[in-house]
């Protein structure tokens, strides 16, 4: 039979601690989940590219016929950073022929 009066209360685990002692380096509470958090200075960029493949059809007028043809064009955003500040997106578009599958 239940029977609540017999249940443990839930006590909420406590926050990490840093405790530091004179001469002593300070030390962090177990419950810490990971390493500290390393912050970016100066600036610094992302290039992000972004590419998809079109097939088609087109008429050659080389080969006066219908040929199979693979096109990659690619968004190249490029983003600027002064530490946590964006400063600067750049966005281009650039396109390819695919390389073959022999290359």
């Amino acid at each position: 039979c239940y029977d609540p009066s017999t249940e443990i209360p839930f006590a909420p685990t406590p926050s990490p601690t840093v405790t530091a002692t004179s001469g002593s380096t300070p030390t962090v509470s177990k419950e810490t989940t990971g390493p500290p958090t390393i912050a970016r200075t100066g600036p610094w960029t992302d290039v992000n590219t972004n590419c998809v493949q079109n097939t088609g059809m087109a008429w050659s007028v080389e080969s006066q016929s219908v040929i199979n043809v693979c096109v990659d064009v690619c968004t190249v955003i490029t983003r600027s950073y002064e530490g946590k500040t964006l400063v600067a997106t750049h966005m281009e578009k650039e396109h390819r022929d695919c390389l073959d599958e022999d290359e």
